[in-house]
């Protein structure tokens, strides 16, 4: 709960930092602005994101929307236009692709590591949730 707290207020500080590169009344380009998202404030959220592979939905969705707010600033779009849109014409993934790709991509590089050590850090059978 802390961490996803940090990473919403890092996320907002750094959103406004960046404000007068990605508001409206920005002349820089979409693909400009784009490229300010990915390399200047994703990473924040991207940060560790190899073992949020038990954390809940909710905590998903609050990072989601924090990206959403996002895109919408950059695009100037209105309320009315869908997120998955948003996501759709700007070629970017949703947090929880994100997650699951980084989450992959993590434990096959743990699979494939010479040490003995590092391979014993994937659990023996996959993790379940159980539902409520």
């Amino acid at each position: 709960q802390k961490l996803f707290h940090s990473i919403k207020k890092k996320k907002g500080h750094r959103m406004q930092q960046l404000r007068w590169l990605t508001s409206r009344k920005s002349t820089m380009s979409l693909r400009a602005k784009r490229a300010v998202y990915v390399h200047c404030i994703a990473p924040i959220w991207l940060y560790g994101v190899q073992v949020w592979g038990i954390a809940s939905k909710s905590n998903y969705r609050r990072i989601q929307v924090l990206q959403n707010r996002a895109l919408r600033q950059i695009t100037n779009c209105p309320w009315y236009v869908r997120g998955s849109t948003l996501h759709r014409d700007l070629n970017m993934h949703t947090v929880e692709e994100q997650i699951g790709r980084h989450t992959s991509r993590y434990s096959d590089r743990l699979q494939r590591h010479q040490s003995s050590l590092a391979r014993g850090l994937l659990p023996a059978r996959p993790l379940r949730r159980l539902k409520r």
